[in-house]
């Protein structure tokens, strides 16, 4: 079941759902805005081979913009982005990523396959950022991005992962 805007407050008044910086502009009817950080990775050049046990950071140079520089996404390209916002999920919630529609029109993707945030997770979200059209698209921190929608778990769970408390691209 996902959440509505109410039930969203409800959950973040009583500390259930945490969002650090919480804005409530940023709450839609069913989702909630969220913010491109200043923090971002590119893969390095070369062959990758992939294999189970694989650690991407091995692969991604970081780097820094600040809050008024613009990043420049040629087509086809392709970046790690992280959000503003640190999310803390409760064991009978879990929360689906995707892109703000207005972005998306333009071909911004904002994650690539991993659209699911686990219950229990404790950071910030890494979006796997692709522009998929034919123009160059310019890019800020602060940027409202993304989206999460909170689902309602029958049962609990909890993420126990490498990415559950991720405050970093690497």
């Amino acid at each position: 079941m996902l959440l509505s805007r109410s039930e969203i407050k409800k959950y973040v008044a009583k500390k259930q759902i945490v969002v650090k910086p919480w804005n409530e502009s940023n709450l839609g009817p069913v989702s909630l805005d969220l913010t491109l950080g200043n923090e971002f990775g590119v893969l390095k050049p070369g062959k990758i081979v992939l294999s189970n046990g694989i650690d991407y950071k091995k692969y991604v140079k970081t780097f820094k913009v600040k809050n008024n520089e613009s990043i420049s996404l040629k087509p086809g390209a392709f970046m790690l982005g992280i959000t503003k916002e640190h999310l803390k999920l409760p064991s009978n919630i879990a929360g689906l990523l995707s892109a703000r529609s207005r972005f998306a029109r333009f071909g911004l993707l904002i994650h690539a396959t991993a659209p699911l945030v686990q219950p229990g997770s404790d950071g910030k979200q890494i979006l796997e950022v692709r522009n998929i059209s034919k123009n160059e698209l310019i890019i800020k921190p602060g940027l409202k991005i993304a989206q999460i929608a909170f689902i309602k778990l029958e049962g609990r769970a909890t993420y126990k992962g490498v990415f559950k408390k991720q405050e970093s691209i690497v």
